[in-house]
């Protein structure tokens, strides 16, 4: 219930005094994220940018307004965001946003070092509680190509938190892996809370295209669009969708082995798809 949330967490900031300005800002922030959520990409900016007004060099809030900025397709200014996010909290997870949003602007070189080091830092921390192994998944999904160790970090991640982002990237990495019932099953637990977010939607679509199954496919695609029809899933969702109203044949086979890549990042060996976060 994202509308629901926002009216929550629009109480949470009248109610918050004025002095309290990074209280204010996280709250901003969080605002920030569900209008995004909702597709609301010019609310978001408002909302991102006045975080930072409250508290500037919020890491937080400068995370989001990247999130923003992503989804506005403005690359290289995320990417000059994301330095300073970096520079501001350097945790793993931050540097494989960077790493990814360097791809997405073309530097290929520095993307792959980036994402080189993200890496080994987030290996470095993969058994503690706080760690970065929802991003190491799909790095090893969509950049990496290594289908066996996202599954592992995922197992293993899986076991002892079972929230629908971990379950996502268990989902995932299974069907990267070809076991596609096995990562529909572990989907439908996460989407059974009624989470509706657009990249989610999207790779639940995928593994419903590769078993493959129309109908839920048809059905998953169309909940994404809906989420957020500028998602940068959009665009991929709305040409499944079109090819699985196809009659059987040559279309459909060719969509489900197709594997979960959008057509304009297929043939990069750096680069797999849309990322989770």
């Amino acid at each position: 219930d994202v509308e629901g949330a926002i009216i929550l967490m629009q109480a949470a900031y009248q109610r918050t005094p004025v002095i309290e300005s990074e209280d204010r800002a996280w709250v901003a922030t969080h605002l920030a994220h569900l209008e995004l959520a909702r597709g609301r990409h010019e609310d978001a900016d408002k909302l991102a940018q006045h975080a930072l007004e409250l508290f500037p060099g919020y890491h937080y809030a400068l995370a989001q307004l990247t999130k923003v900025r992503l989804a506005q397709g403005r690359v290289d200014e995320a990417v000059a965001l994301l330095r300073k996010h970096v520079a501001a909290a350097p945790h793993p997870e931050n540097f494989y946003a960077l790493g990814v949003a360097l791809h997405k602007a073309g530097k290929t070189r520095e993307a792959r070092a980036m994402l080189a080091e993200f890496e080994q830092k987030a290996r470095a921390e993969m058994n503690g509680w706080d760690n970065a192994n929802r991003e190491l998944v799909m790095y090893y999904v969509e950049q990496a190509r290594q289908p066996s160790k996202a599954v592992a970090v995922a197992r293993m991640e899986a076991a002892r938190r079972e929230d629908v982002y971990t379950l996502d990237a268990l989902a995932w990495a299974l069907s990267a892996a070809g076991k596609h019932a096995e990562a529909r099953a572990v989907m439908d637990k996460a989407l059974a809370v009624g989470i509706r977010e657009a990249g989610m939607l999207y790779r639940a679509g995928m593994i419903a295209m590769r078993q493959p199954d129309a109908r839920a496919a048809r059905d998953f695609f169309r909940r994404s669009l809906e989420a957020d029809p500028s998602s940068e899933y959009a665009q991929a969702a709305r040409r499944y969708a079109l090819q699985w109203r196809e009659p059987p044949g040559r279309t459909r086979r060719a969509a489900a082995s197709a594997g979960h890549c959008p057509a304009s990042r297929r043939g990069s060996a750096s680069w797999c798809g849309p990322t989770a976060r």
